[in-house]
């Protein structure tokens, strides 16, 4: 393979990666307005998990590009650093609030939801493991 052939190819598994998430959330921000609970208090414990899952979702394409910025100016390079970490331990720990609480979501909400941030810890982990703090 070449090396134009290989770079493309990173660049689309990175941009699948990163819209992975996002796609089921999407769809359960879309059921949660159109559907009625079972209850108010499901209601507003799913309103809580799909926010933070939102917050979680974002910080993979704040971390691409923190990434993409930092190679393009190198004085700010302590500064991106520490976005990049804070990004990924941001996602990690939103995702880890959103996913206990999406456990008392109804319906396909709950497995949307579910889905989105298991993927999303998932990635947040990989990516703060591979970098050096």
């Amino acid at each position: 393979m070449s090396d134009r052939t290989s770079t493309a190819l990173l660049l689309t598994i990175n941009f699948v990666l990163i819209v992975a998430p996002i796609v089921p959330l999407a769809f359960a921000w879309r059921t949660w307005g159109r559907t009625q609970p079972p209850s108010t208090w499901r209601k507003r414990t799913a309103l809580a998990s799909l926010i933070a899952e939102s917050i979680a979702a974002l910080a993979m394409p704040v971390l691409m590009l923190a990434l993409e910025t930092r190679t393009w100016a190198r004085w700010i390079d302590r500064i991106e650093v520490d976005t990049m970490g804070y990004a990924a331990l941001t996602g990690m720990a939103a995702s880890l609030i959103a996913i206990p609480l999406a456990a008392f979501a109804w319906g396909r909400i709950r497995w949307l939801t579910l889905s989105a941030g298991l993927l999303t810890l998932a990635l947040c982990f990989v990516a703060a493991m591979s970098m050096s703090f």
